[in-house]
């Protein structure tokens, strides 16, 4: 028969994979379910910034104080939003100065709006006078969501890396009497039978 050779295997590698995996994978999933939490609400934080500035400008003011209030044209804010006012009759009352125009929105409260190769997030508010569009790119909201949203996600990955040093640690120290053990009996020569130290051993060995 032929002998069969049994491959060793150390219980401090196979117990630190286990766990260094396993805080990986739950970083990952808390990486990826805190990503998905943060864009959705600020997702839902845009939505409401675009409700608030339509609702403030829904007491029918006129065109020169909606040109008053418009922000420099090189700044963000203006290129963040579009805002287009129209009157019951359809005629437009007020249109921002940088912003692409907008086709009268028939649907009150969100959409997406195709304006020639881009796509817009709409959000109209129909009041007995007139109709306001607040519109953002979808794109740059996206983007913006994004980065929110990864600033939220690295807590996550900066204290992953920390807790896998922490659980390196704790194993190593946990199984340091056992490899001292080993380290002791590996020393010996085959005819020494003098009995082991047993301080500090655990008391599974």
């Amino acid at each position: 028969m032929k002998n069969e050779v049994k491959r060793e295997f150390s219980l401090r590698g196979r117990l630190t994979g286990a766990l260094l995996a396993a805080v990986l994978l739950f970083a990952l999933l808390q990486a990826a379910v805190t990503y998905r939490t943060a864009r959705a609400e600020t997702e839902a934080l845009f939505d409401a910034q675009m409700q608030r500035i339509a609702l403030s400008l829904s007491g029918g003011l006129a065109a020169g104080a909606l040109n008053e209030a418009d922000p420099p044209a090189d700044s963000p804010a203006a290129q963040e939003m579009i805002i287009q006012v129209w009157r019951a009759d359809g005629v437009m009352q007020y249109r921002s100065p940088l912003g692409r125009l907008l086709p009268p929105q028939t649907v009150i409260g969100f959409s997406d709006v195709a304006a020639g190769a881009e796509r817009y997030r709409v959000y109209a508010l129909r009041t007995a006078t007139q109709v306001v569009q607040v519109a953002q790119h979808t794109e740059a909201r996206r983007q913006m969501a994004g980065a929110l949203a990864l600033r939220a996600v690295l807590p996550v990955a900066l204290l992953a890396p920390v807790l896998m040093l922490i659980v390196w640690w704790v194993v190593g120290r946990a199984l340091g009497p056992i490899e001292r053990a080993r380290r002791q009996v590996a020393a010996r020569r085959p005819d020494d039978l003098s009995p082991l130290p047993t301080a500090d051993l655990p008391a599974e060995l």
